[in-house]
Parts: C-alpha cells; structure tokens; sequence
C-alpha cells in the first residue's frame, strides 16, 4: 500500500488572508490591513497553527515537513494510509488551507472579538472528520 501527500502552499493561504483582511479593512477603516508585504508575519501567525494541526494530526500522519522558505508545497503530510480515488486529497488540502488561514486572522485579529477563531475550529474539526473517515475506509471491521 501506498500512502496519501497533502501539499500545502503558503502562498495560498497568504492569498487567502490578505483577501479577508481587504474585506475587513474596507468595512472598518480603522483596522490594520495584511498584505502580500506582511507574508512573514503571515508566515509566523501560520506556523502556530501547523504546529497545533500537527499535534492533533499525529496518529494519522507518516511524514510532515514545514518550510516556509520554499517557493512551493510548504506544508507536506504524508498519510499512512492510502486514498485510491484520490477524492480526500483536494477535500483535505483545502480544508487545511482554510483552517490555516483562519488560524492566521484569529491570531492577528484576536480570537474573541472576531468570528476567525470559530471558523478555526471549524475547519480544524472537518480536517479531523475527513482522516477519521479516511481511516475507517482503509480499516473496515
């Protein structure tokens, strides 16, 4: 058996950051804006989050690497078991991306005065539910 690799671009969750930051700054003028600029900050936000994914991930993960210096496939997850139909990978990647990226704007934002924090959990719990259900298709009893 093979197993399943999940990439993850830093890139696009900073795309999808900045494009809820605009949406917040144009609707409170006086909220700071993230841009494309502040990708490191991002980067930094967005690491606690992996590190809380990675922890709450463990048991269903073979490999994972975190490089935010690279240009491509920053988060790398390797999981131990296989997805023939290869129909979890996309639902996964972007279900860790959203969660990542909401992380980030509950992180910067703060996480009680803004509804980031609850998206987090959210997606955290889909990422969750997709490899428990993952792991009952490859272990049937």
């Amino acid at each position: 058996m093979t197993n399943t690799t999940v990439t993850v671009d830093l890139d696009k969750i900073v795309e999808r950051v900045c494009a809820e930051s605009a949406w917040r700054a144009a609707h409170a003028p006086e909220v700071f804006q993230l841009t494309a600029d502040n990708r490191r900050l991002i980067a930094l936000f967005t690491e606690t989050g992996v590190n809380d994914l990675r922890a709450r991930m463990s048991g269903y993960v073979d490999f994972w690497n975190w490089n935010p210096n690279i240009e491509s496939g920053n988060l790398t997850i390797t999981l131990k078991w296989l997805d023939p139909d290869g129909i979890v990978e996309p639902a996964l990647q972007s279900a860790i991306t959203e969660a990542l990226a909401q992380y980030t704007l509950a992180s910067f934002y703060g996480k009680d005065v803004s509804y980031h924090h609850t998206s987090w959990l959210k997606h955290r719990a889909q990422v969750m539910l997709i490899l428990a259900r993952l792991f009952a298709a490859n272990n049937p009893e």
